[in-house]
Order: C-alpha cells, then sequence, then structure tokens
C-alpha cells in the first residue's frame, strides 16, 4: 500500500454507495453517487486512483455537505 487520498464531495444531498470498505477498485470506478432530495444525480464520486483498497467510505443514505469527505482510497502497489 501507498498513500491514502481523501475523496471529497463537491455538492450535497444524499449518499448512495455503490463499494463497500475493504473492496478494491479502479481508477475511476464509481464509489457511490450523491442524490438531490428529489431521487436526482447531483453527483458521481468516483476513485481518484487505482488499484485502490477503500479504507473508509460514507454511510449508505448519509446526508452529506460540499467538501464533505466520502471515501478514502488506499493505492496500492
Amino acid at each position: 500500500m501507498d498513500n491514502a487520498l481523501l475523496v471529497h464531495s463537491k455538492r450535497g444531498g444524499l449518499f448512495e454507495q455503490a463499494v463497500r470498505p475493504g473492496e478494491i477498485v479502479e481508477k475511476g470506478q464509481l464509489l457511490g453517487t450523491i442524490r438531490d432530495l428529489y431521487g436526482g444525480v447531483a453527483e458521481e464520486v468516483r476513485s481518484p486512483s487505482g488499484p485502490g483498497w477503500i479504507g473508509s467510505i460514507r454511510r449508505p443514505w448519509m446526508p452529506v455537505y460540499s467538501g464533505d469527505q466520502i471515501a478514502e482510497v488506499i493505492h496500492l502497489l
């Protein structure tokens, strides 16, 4: 494992997980979706590096504010 990258939201809403802690993801893979209160997509959150290990990720359907930490992706060597 190498450095950990923290992934932050750009928009607010409710977070819908696409991956779980401990999973291995590729660069650009969908980590989750932030939905507005009408169910529309406000933002798709993607992995900034890969292969990466999901060290932590926001709980499903938790409120998210702009700038909140969504996930920690630890780059694998």
